[in-house]
C-alpha cells in the first residue's frame, strides 16, 4: 500500500492476495460440485495468475527484528517507513494463501483422477440406495460379524472426524482386503465406502499395469503408483487383481509361470507399502481367491483389514426375497395369495444358502412363475423344487463354501475381533 492510502480518493483498492483468495475459494467449492470442462479450462487460465498473486504475498512478509512474536507477518500499512505487523491483515492473508493451496490440491487432484476410470458419489446417476447411511443399515450381507458396521468404525467414522478430513496418522487405517465368493457385492461394498466418505472412487485393473506388456509392467508400474502417491481423499479399488498379487511360492504351474507371477508380485510388494504409508487415500483390494493371495500382501504394514464378506445370510435372504415380491406384486406378476408371501419368504430364505443376491431374486421369479399355490405346504414343495433345480448351477459350491467359512473362521477380523452377536 501506498503510504498516503488514507488520502481520500475516488479509487476502491483491494489487495490482491485477497481478490485471488476469493476466487481460489469459489475454484474450490465448483470443483467440489463436479467441475465440468469448461471449469477445467478456466483452472488452466487462472492458475498462473492466482500463484503469481501468492509469490506476491511472500515478497511482502514483514520481518520484524524483535525478540517476542509475532516477528514475520503482513502490513496494509507502512506509515512513515516503520516496520510492524497486523494480526487482521496477517490473518486475511493466511486465508486467502489457504484458499490458494486448497485450490492448487484440488486443481491437480483432478487432473489425476482424470488418467484413471472414476465414479463419484456426487454423479447424478448414483442410486440412492448405495447412500453409504442407508446401505449401513440394509446392505448388511452378515448379521453375525457386520461387515458394514466394522468398515463404518475403522474407515469412515475416524476420517470423517478427522478435522483434516483424511485418514488418521495412528492408527494407520487405509488399507482392506475384502475376500469371498464371486457375487458376494464386495465392489459394491467398495462403492458404499465411497458415498460415506464422498470421496471419488478409483477402479485399477490388470490392464492398468500390463496394457503394454509384461516386458514394460515395472515401468508401468512405477507411472501408475506415482499418480497414486500424488492423489489425495479417494478411494482406490484393485479389482479382479488377483494375478498381480498371486502367492510367489512353488505351486502346482510351471516354472516359467511361477517366475512371471514372483516378478509382478514383487513389484507391486513396494509399492503398496508406500502407498499404505503415505496414508493419504483409502485403497481396496478385492478377491476371489483369498488363498492364492501372497502372504506379504496380507500381514499388517500393507493391509490393515482383512475382512470376508460371505453370501446373504438368512436375515439378509429374508429381506432380498421380500424386496423381490414386492416388486413383482407392483408389475403384477406375483399370482399367489398375499396371504403365503411370509412363509414363501421364511422357507426361500431357510433354504437358499450359498445362494448370491442374484440367485435369490432367480428363484423368486421362479416361484412366482408357477401355479398358484394354496397353502404353506404347497409353498414349501414348491421351494424345494426351485432349489434342488439351481443347485447345481450355482456360482458357490458347496466345496469352496466351506474352505470360505474356515478362511473366514481364521482370518477376518470382524470374527477374529469376535463380532457383535446381531444374529
Amino acid at each position: 500500500m501506498h503510504q498516503d492510502k488514507d488520502i481520500v480518493n475516488d479509487r476502491l483498492e483491494i489487495p490482491t492476495h485477497e481478490i485471488a483468495g476469493v476466487i481460489a475459494e469459489a475454484m474450490v467449492n465448483i470443483e467440489a460440485n463436479k467441475g465440468d470442462r469448461d471449469y477445467a479450462d478456466f483452472a488452466e487460465k487462472v492458475m498462473p495468475r492466482l500463484i503469481q498473486a501468492g509469490r506476491y504475498v511472500g515478497k511482502s512478509l514483514v520481518h520484524l527484528q524483535i525478540a517476542e512474536p509475532p516477528q514475520i507477518g503482513w502490513c496494509s500499512d507502512h506509515a512513515y517507513g516503520v516496520e510492524i505487523v497486523e494480526s487482521w491483515t496477517s490473518a486475511i492473508v493466511l486465508q486467502s494463501l489457504l484458499h490458494l493451496i486448497a485450490f492448487v490440491d484440488s486443481h491437480r487432484r483432478r487432473l489425476i483422477l482424470d488418467t484413471f476410470v472414476t465414479v463419484s458419489p456426487s454423479d447424478r446417476d448414483w442410486p440412492d440406495w448405495l447412500r453409504w447411511d442407508r446401505y449401513v443399515t440394509e446392505g448388511e450381507v452378515d448379521r453375525q460379524y457386520p461387515v458394514l458396521e466394522y468398515l463404518d468404525k475403522t474407515i469412515i467414522r475416524p476420517i470423517r472426524n478427522d478435522p483434516r478430513g483424511v485418514p488418521p496418522a495412528s492408527p494407520r487405517s487405509v488399507s482392506v482386503l475384502l475376500f469371498g465368493p464371486p457375487g458376494t457385492s464386495k465392489t459394491t461394498i467398495v462403492k458404499a465406502v465411497a458415498d460415506g466418505l464422498k470421496w471419488p472412487l478409483v477402479f485399477l485393473t490388470p490392464g492398468d499395469f500390463i496394457d503394454k506388456g509384461l516386458e514394460y509392467i515395472e515401468a508401468q508400474t512405477r507411472l501408475v503408483f506415482r499418480r497414486l502417491m500424488d492423489l489425495s481423499r479417494a478411494v482406490v479399488l484393485f479389482d479382479e487383481c488377483d494375478e498381480l498379487f498371486r502367492d510367489r511360492r512353488p505351486l502346482r504351474t510351471t516354472e516359467q509361470t511361477r517366475g512371471i507371477t514372483a516378478f509382478v508380485t514383487a513389484s507391486m510388494l513396494p509399492k503398496l507399502q508406500e502407498l499404505h504409508d503415505c496414508g493419504r487415500i483409502v485403497f481396496f483390494i478385492c478377491t476371489n481367491s483369498f488363498g492364492t493371495i501372497d502372504p506379504a500382501i496380507k500381514r499388517g504394514g500393507r493391509v490393515d483389514h482383512v475382512i470376508a464378506v460371505p453370501p446373504p445370510d438368512e436375515k439378509a435372504r429374508a429381506r432380498i426375497i421380500k424386496e423381490a415380491i414386492v416388486g413383482l406384486q407392483g408389475g403384477e406378476k406375483w399370482r399367489h395369495p398375499a396371504t403365503l408371501i411370509d412363509s414363501v419368504v421364511d422357507k426361500l430364505a431357510a433354504r437358499t444358502e450359498r445362494f448370491t443376491r442374484p440367485e435369490i431374486g432367480r428363484a423368486v421369479r421362479m416361484f412366482a412363475a408357477r401355479e398358484s399355490v394354496d397353502d404353506a405346504s404347497a409353498c414349501a414343495d414348491v421351494v424345494e423344487r426351485i432349489v434342488e433345480q439351481m443347485a447345481d448351477g450355482l456360482i458357490i459350491d458347496d466345496k469352496e463354501y466351506k474352505k470360505f467359512k474356515e478362511l473366514k473362521r481364521q482370518f477376518s477380523l470382524p470374527v477374529v475381533e469376535g463380532g457383535t452377536g446381531n444374529a
